[in-house]
């Protein structure tokens, strides 16, 4: 989308309905502005082993790109560049084949190749401002004249 990621936020909580209840987070900047998913990972895994204590059952657990700015209105420091054109031709590579291809046909190797797990959607609210298929369908009956 031609946005650039300045900062991101991990959290990770357990079941606020359990004795041992034990949350927490990060706001974590990142080295420069970037879209490249590599570095993202790299950050947000070590941001959460850095958060990760043994002996909690964790709940639920994320990462959100935070302060995200418009690669083209954009300013980048004199001193440090930013992401490189390497970089920058990689992630469009990636984004085109997937566009191409389909979500997912690339991804990053630390996502694994299977999902063992769902997220659990039950209470996701409809999308039918953007989705097609979820515009809600409205039946006319028509009465007969008396």
């Amino acid at each position: 989308q031609h946005h650039l990621a300045l900062s991101m936020h991990v959290f990770m909580h357990t079941s606020p309905f359990e004795p041992n209840f034990h949350s927490a987070s990060d706001l974590v900047q990142l080295p420069y502005p970037t879209d490249d998913t590599r570095e993202i990972v790299k950050l947000a895994r070590a941001t959460a082993a850095r958060l990760y204590q043994p002996g909690h059952a964790f709940l639920k657990a994320g990462v959100g790109l935070v302060n995200i700015c418009d690669r083209k209105h954009h300013q980048f420091d004199m001193l440090h560049p930013g992401q490189t054109e390497r970089a920058d031709q990689l992630m469009t590579v990636i984004d085109s084949i997937n566009r191409a291809q389909g979500k997912g046909s690339v991804f990053m190797a630390s996502q694994g190749t299977s999902a063992p797990w769902y997220m659990r959607q039950q209470f996701r609210s409809p999308e039918y401002t953007t989705q097609w298929a979820e515009l809600p369908v409205a039946h006319c009956h028509t009465l007969p004249c008396s």
